[in-house]
């Protein structure tokens, strides 16, 4: 079977504050740099096959001394939800300045798209769309497959196949620089590990 690894991007600033990134390419402060180099020591005995990424620098930069020994592919289908016009705001700010835009996303947040941005669903239809492709090309494999991404794919990607619904996706929680592994199969997709991380 093959494995997946889903690995989410280290710590940035935005994630220290509570800000929404979405597509901002934000780099990883320093606690995130810290955080890659304890996964790239996790992962260092493991034999990576394939490696792909969201071309965004937080999720480049965590990936960087990731060891492979097949090309590494970067990807715009991976990066994260499109938040618009609320990236770089707090969700306090956010409901300050658009409490009534806000309140219709929170109502409908899997389909109603964010000002200027994405909805839940555009995100997570480009995402799994990527994700078959690499499964249709390594599924029958026995090989070991990362992927950088975000915490929103991530929760996509489980929600889609693990909790059999998109709407069930906040039930997974994802740290920054944390491995999630999927064991497939044919059409089967289990959870080996959920949130995997190795630094305080």
């Amino acid at each position: 079977m093959a494995e997946i690894l889903l690995i989410r991007h280290g710590e940035t600033d935005y994630n220290k504050n509570g800000k929404f990134g979405g597509k901002s390419d934000i780099d990883l402060n320093k606690q995130g740099r810290e955080q890659a180099r304890f996964l790239s020591e996790y992962l260092k005995d493991e034999k990576i096959d394939h490696f792909y990424s969201s071309d965004l620098k937080r999720c480049v930069n965590t990936g960087d001394s990731i060891i492979c020994s097949g090309e590494k592919i970067y990807c715009k289908d991976f990066r994260e939800m499109s938040f618009g016009n609320w990236e770089g705001m707090t969700y306090d700010e956010i409901k300050e300045k658009h409490p009534f835009e806000l309140e219709e996303w929170e109502n409908d947040w899997i389909y109603k798209m964010v000002p200027g941005g994405e909805s839940f669903t555009d995100m997570s239809t480009r995402v799994i769309s990527r994700f078959e492709e690499i499964l249709g090309k390594h599924i029958d494999s026995a090989d070991r497959i990362a992927l950088v991404t975000h915490s929103g794919c991530i929760r996509a990607i489980l929600g889609h196949y693990i909790a059999g619904s998109l709407k069930n996706c906040w039930k997974f929680h994802i740290d920054n620089a944390s491995v999630s592994r999927l064991k497939c199969s044919g059409d089967y997709v289990y959870l080996k590990s959920l949130n995997e991380k190795r630094y305080n």
